[in-house]
């Protein structure tokens, strides 16, 4: 296989106010096949060779970074080789994050700030504190700025330097503006953080009656109906999840693994608590209000649904009896292709299970087994699994109402190649 031809890349670093040149400016070319770094000489410019025969359409990305300057990142234009930077010196903002209740008001570690122009609120940076709870932003250009620990739920209540809690999906809406300028750090820009509310949610299969682990996606939503939060966090041993640093308030709660992503245990449907089931949309009319009181605990018993079902049975055509340990498989369509979605065995009765399914576009489900001749629902044969489910014998299974669907049985005839006499039980 030919290797891809390089690409010469070069540019100068300055200083924007001088024009000065910047030496041992930091330079990195980047996009998802390679990550290179390369330093700039005495009179400021660099040199890249790409592993690229288009960076354009690569879309490869460049930074520069020199310290007490505002980084900058750039792409290449159409038909330049060329990528020039005039760096802008900025100033940083410190202080250090505490907790506020209790008599210790120990430091939070790791807590997650985000830093906003104060005009437009547009994102500028973020910045994390280290183990004892302090904080040094990167260089940011001189002007006024929004300080935010939002952290969301991470057990301590949002907030803006400056201003109140802040409700869960509040932009910001108090805050005191932090004036930056040029070499200077901005000190004392200090947090000190509540405790919010916490609600336990234990997940469990309403089918199965098992806890349910794995990843699962989380919505909160306002008594209006609006989006406040949208997660996806993985559950315990027990199937319980938790989601703390919640302020006061009424919310509804929304909770599924859709098709995209599987739970450990596979696809749950979106439901509003506790069993409204949006199919596809969510009715907040049907579930309930739950009133989280401020840094009180709630405990929600959430029971969700497999996704949709099929049950039936397989059986022996010469015996009539069930087959025990045969694999009946379902196909179904997934980003846009097709996937075999869920699979199963018969028990000792021949009976069998398939949950998890999407079900909206229609199931395919299908008994290959060495011992039987291939057959996909209703009664059609096949030559493989693969053609079973997604060729164009057989019927899908369409869900209506009801979301399990009984019923559909497999008669199985013995395979002429092997006559191999599978073990049948009633």
């Amino acid at each position: 296989m030919q290797a891809a031809c390089a690409t010469v890349v070069s540019g100068r670093v300055t200083d924007a106010a001088t024009g000065d040149p910047l030496q041992g400016a930091s330079i990195v070319a980047y996009d998802i096949a390679f990550n290179i770094y390369v330093y700039s000489d005495s009179d400021g410019r660099y040199q890249f060779d790409l592993p690229s025969a288009d960076p354009v359409a690569d879309n490869v990305q460049f930074g520069a970074y020199y310290p007490g300057y505002v980084v900058a990142n750039k792409v290449l234009a159409p038909g330049s080789a060329t990528v020039d930077f005039a760096l802008v010196k900025g100033g940083s903002i410190a202080g250090v994050v505490r907790y506020a209740d209790g008599a210790t008001k120990h430091p939070v570690p790791y807590s997650v700030l985000e830093v906003f122009d104060a005009s437009t609120l547009a994102w500028v940076t973020g910045i994390v504190t280290d183990a004892d709870g302090n904080y040094l932003s990167a260089p940011v250009p001189p002007g006024s700025y929004a300080v935010c620990d939002m952290d969301v739920l991470d057990h301590y209540l949002d907030v803006c330097f400056g201003g109140q809690a802040l409700p869960l999906g509040d932009t910001m809406s108090v805050f005191t503006p932090v004036t930056v300028q040029a070499t200077q750090v901005t000190d004392g820009v200090n947090f000190a953080l509540h405790t919010g509310a916490k609600v336990t949610a234990m997940l469990r299969d309403s089918y199965f009656g098992s806890p349910i682990v794995g990843n699962i996606d989380v919505q909160i939503y306002s008594a209006a109906g609006s989006l406040l939060f949208d997660t996806n966090r993985p559950t315990a041993d027990d199937g319980s999840m938790v989601l703390d640093g919640l302020a006061g308030g009424d919310y509804y709660f929304v909770a599924g693994a859709p098709l995209y992503l599987y739970s450990r245990n596979g696809l749950y449907t979106r439901q509003v608590y506790p069993a409204s089931q949006c199919l596809p949309d969510c009715s907040f009319a049907a579930g309930t209000l739950v009133h989280v009181p401020d840094q009180g605990e709630v405990q929600l018993n959430w029971d969700l649904f497999p996704g949709r079902i099929v049950r039936g049975r397989v059986v022996d055509s010469a015996s009539g009896l069930g087959v025990a340990g045969l694999t009946v498989a379902a196909g179904e369509p997934c980003y846009g292709l097709h996937c075999e979605s869920a699979t199963t065995t018969t028990d000792v009765h021949g009976d069998y299970t398939l949950a998890h399914l999407d079900g909206r576009a229609g199931v395919r489900v299908a008994v290959v087994d060495g011992n039987y001749l291939p057959q996909v629902w209703p009664q059609a044969a096949c030559a493989n699994l693969d053609d079973c489910l997604f060729g164009g014998a057989g019927s899908n299974v369409w869900f209506l109402a009801d979301p399990v669907v009984s019923g559909i049985d497999f008669v199985l005839q013995a395979s002429p190649a092997d006559h191999i006499f599978a073990a049948t039980f009633e």
